[in-house]
C-alpha cells in the first residue's frame, strides 16, 4: 500500500468508493497511520464500503485463521508428496591432481486433493530444491 494518491481523477474514484475526501498525492498508507486525516488506507485497511460485490462474495471461500501465527491450516484433505533425490560424485586422478565432480538434486512433487493451505483453493507444486 505505499505511494501516493496519483492524480485527481484516482482520488475522485477513492473519494466515492470509500466514502471519504481523497486529495491528489496524499499518502495511501503510512507507518502508525490511524487516522484517515493521515493516509487514504489507516491501518492499512481497505473500509469494506470499497470492496466489489465479487469480492464480498469471495470471502466465504477465504478460511479464517485457526492457528497462533494468524493462518489457516487444516489436515482433512489428502496429500501426496513424491520426494526424490539423488547425489552423484565422480573423482578421477590426472596429471594436475585430484579432480572431483559432485550432483546432487532434491525434486519433490506435492499435490492436494483439497484446499491448498497457500491458496485455499486445490494445489499442485513441483519444486526443487
Amino acid at each position: 500500500m505505499a505511494g501516493l494518491v496519483s492524480g485527481p481523477f484516482f482520488a475522485n474514484i477513492l473519494t466515492q468508493e470509500i466514502g471519504y475526501q481523497v486529495v491528489s498525492g496524499e499518502p495511501c498508507y503510512l507507518p502508525c497511520c490511524t487516522s484517515s486525516s493521515t493516509c487514504v488506507f489507516p491501518n492499512a485497511a481497505i473500509p469494506q464500503s470499497a470492496w466489489s460485490v465479487p469480492a464480498q462474495r469471495m470471502l466465504e471461500y477465504i478460511p479464517f485463521p485457526n492457528t497462533a501465527s494468524g493462518t489457516f491450516a487444516t489436515s482433512s484433505y489428502d496429500q501426496t508428496v513424491r520426494d526424490d533425490k539423488a547425489g552423484s560424485r565422480v573423482d578421477w586422478s590426472t596429471h594436475l591432481g585430484l579432480m572431483s565432480a559432485y550432483y546432487f538434486i532434491d525434486d519433490f512433487l506435492s499435490s492436494s486433493a483439497g484446499r491448498s493451505q497457500r491458496t485455499g483453493f486445490f494445489g499442485r507444486a513441483l519444486a526443487r530444491g
